[in-house]
């Protein structure tokens, strides 16, 4: 049997979800670096949520990679006025230095939280950092990688290139955001398992506003929050969670036949609390389900202890199947502590915007 299949555009959003979090807050998840479209899609995603009632933004980072480095200037550009520095280049020839400014006459001024983790990098690095430097948003969450260096590849025969580093970006009060590579190699460079030193490691720089932060190490967050991790006994419940989800979406549970789900829907939605809960009886079913076909080793008090994490990702399975993982992401952020920070600085970060507009009303420029 001869089957033509036909390869058809695959959409790579940069921004995947946009939706209310909590009333008047929104949330973007800006997580999948910055490609050419970021800016437009930033634009409807900020347009529809204030049509919403957005009164205040969590702007998601974490796990951002980096990308168009033109795209993340955009980005930043419209929460900073015409005049703002965003980011500068600084090389060893007067032609790698360039800096970039912002151009809105009318930035968005609504309280702004912005979350990073160490895998934010790069461009979304630059976004954090100027946001951060004119007190224009508060930082969340964990230091960023410290990726901040322009590459220039020079070919070389027989098809091989050489990437050389010609120049650093810095944040507009001047922070080098490169983290220090001199101690260790590349693995440990990577794993953040290096020794922290070097030329412009921990300068004391100040924000627009008088705030100390400091160079040569990412974007250090305002308010420190760690993302917990993994234990050891969610990790041994995984595939337990898995197959019982399965079992429950094919409408194999007994009981619980009205869970199965036919096909995928080709629709975004925002979940509610309606959609697919976890009740104690479904707990029970998995317990069940565990006992007859799960791991050895799983105890009825571990199922006890981790309750809601079990309850949590077998929401989560339900609604991937369901919707895809974008909106069964939601799940997650629905739990996430420095989501959880985010909405509970809110406060602290209304009054920084207000202080922020007054500040960039006199100037622009940092001492």
């Amino acid at each position: 049997e001869t089957i033509v299949i036909r390869r058809n555009r695959v959409a790579q959003p940069s921004i995947p979800d946009a939706y209310i979090l909590r009333p008047g807050v929104g949330y973007i998840d800006l997580s999948s670096g910055f490609n050419y479209s970021t800016t437009d899609e930033l634009n409807v995603a900020l347009q529809t949520l204030q049509k919403q009632g957005m009164t205040s933004l969590i702007l998601d980072l974490r796990d951002n990679p980096g990308g168009i480095l033109e795209q993340a200037i955009r980005v930043a550009e419209k929460f900073l006025p015409r005049g703002s520095t965003i980011a500068t280049q600084r090389g060893r020839l007067v032609i790698d230095n360039r800096t970039w400014r912002s151009n809105n006459l009318s930035p968005e001024i609504l309280p702004l939280i912005v979350l990073v983790n160490d895998e934010s990098a790069s461009a979304s690095e630059i976004v954090a950092g100027a946001l951060q430097d004119y007190d224009r948003a508060l930082i969340i969450g964990e230091n960023t990688f410290g990726k901040g260096l322009v590459q220039s590849v020079i070919d070389l025969p027989y098809g091989a290139g050489l990437t050389l580093t010609t120049a650093k970006y810095f944040t507009p009060s001047g922070r080098l955001i490169q983290r220090d590579y001199s101690q260790g190699n590349l693995y440990d460079y990577y794993q953040h398992n290096e020794k922290s030193g070097g030329v412009g490691a921990k300068v004391a720089n100040r924000t627009i506003g008088g705030r100390t932060v400091y160079s040569g190490d990412g974007i250090a967050p305002d308010i420190n929050v760690k993302s917990p991790s993994q234990s050891d006994a969610q990790a041994i419940l995984f595939d337990d969670i898995f197959m019982f989800s399965l079992e429950l979406s094919a409408g194999k549970i007994d009981g619980f036949e009205h869970y199965r789900i036919e096909k995928q829907r080709d629709v975004a939605i925002r979940i509610g609390a309606k959609d697919f809960p976890v009740s104690i009886e479904i707990l029970v079913a998995f317990d069940e389900f565990v006992q007859k076909h799960g791991s050895s080793g799983v105890s009825t008090g571990l199922l006890k202890k981790e309750s809601k994490f079990i309850a949590e990702r077998i929401r989560y399975n339900l609604l991937s199947a369901a919707y895809g993982n974008i909106t069964a992401k939601q799940v997650l952020i629905e739990n996430d502590v420095q989501v959880d920070k985010g909405l509970e600085t809110i406060p602290r970060a209304r009054q920084m915007s207000r202080v922020a507009e007054v500040n960039l009303k006199r100037s622009t420029s940092f001492k």
